[in-house]
């Protein structure tokens, strides 16, 4: 019997984190993945945004996020920002109710820019992921710590057939975990794989993620590069920034690409409006730079980097 496979993304709000997604799905459709994508949902996203993710193809899962209370953050005593509260929502993709529908998924998050078919990722093991900051690090030099990270949790591999249980176990294990944790999803998940690094082959080749705002993006060959995790901050003030910001952003200040970016999600977002006549409305789009092929490129040589133009 076929494994059941198919990507997760995950929403818990109807605010620019729908655009993120959309650019997301539509990158998946365009590398012609041939695994079938959902969309996890809280019951922050509401009844208008649902009807867009539903409309344009999203197989949409509603979250049972009763574990996820306020309360339970402030048991913790935690620093983490209320921002990070409302992300680590997300490890309830891994309960017991999504467990009974696939045999392995690998989650994605929303500010991830798929340029090439990743599907191969599938093949890799449970709890499989993309060092962070990869590979800037010693992978065997650091031990883990409380608090810190050897992998980013912006995609993993997630094998539910030979792991039963192992989800819900780390869901109802957050009341006792150390407010030292650091109290976001990727520190919970590093927390109960403590010795990942040790063990290369979970290790997904950091071209499947490049962050965008580390060393690495820019010395790898553009070409190379299968998807690019955009983590810099420049989204929180989304969409679609302060102009000034967006002209600036080019190949500076750790955004890398990110005006390429948030322009290639401004043609998506016009696409769907077009082609399933709805009115997703494009918030400050007079901001954005929409520059043409030609300028990109002469931009590129003059600032000795490559052609990085994306599929309009």
């Amino acid at each position: 019997m076929e494994e059941r496979r198919a990507w997760l993304i995950f929403l818990n709000s109807s605010n620019y984190y729908l655009y993120m997604l959309l650019g997301l799905y539509k990158n998946l459709l365009d590398v012609k993945t041939k695994y079938p994508i959902y969309c996890g949902v809280t019951k922050n996203v509401n009844s208008q945004t649902r009807k867009i993710l539903s409309t344009v193809g999203l197989n949409l899962i509603e979250l049972d996020t009763s574990l996820f209370t306020p309360q339970l953050l402030k048991t913790t005593k935690s620093k983490t920002c209320e921002h990070y509260f409302q992300a680590f929502t997300k490890l309830a993709l891994l309960n017991t109710d999504i467990e009974k529908m696939f045999d392995k998924i690998v989650y994605i998050d929303t500010d991830v820019q798929v340029l090439k078919n990743i599907d191969d990722v599938f093949d890799y093991p449970h709890m499989s992921a993309i060092e962070d900051n990869a590979p800037s690090c010693d992978r065997l030099s650091t031990k883990y710590t409380l608090g810190c990270s050897k992998f980013c949790s912006g995609m993993f591999v997630w094998d539910f057939k030979n792991n039963p249980g192992k989800g819900r176990e780390i869901i109802l294990n957050l009341p006792k975990l150390d407010k030292r944790v650091g109290w976001h999803d990727q520190a919970v998940l590093n927390f109960h794989y403590p010795d990942w690094r040790e063990h290369i082959e979970l290790h997904i080749p950091p071209e499947y993620g490049l962050m965008n705002n580390g060393v690495n993006f820019r010395k790898m060959p553009f070409e190379n590069i299968k998807a690019i995790h955009y983590t810099g901050r420049l989204k929180t003030d989304w969409p679609f920034n302060r102009r000034k910001e967006l002209e600036e952003s080019n190949w500076k200040h750790g955004n890398l690409h990110f005006k390429e970016w948030v322009t290639s999600i401004a043609y998506t977002i016009n696409y769907f409006n077009k082609t399933y006549d709805l009115a997703i409305p494009i918030v400050h789009s007079e901001n954005l730079i929409l520059v043409t092929r030609e300028t990109r490129e002469s931009q590129r040589m003059a600032d000795g980097q490559p052609n990085t133009y994306l599929y309009f």
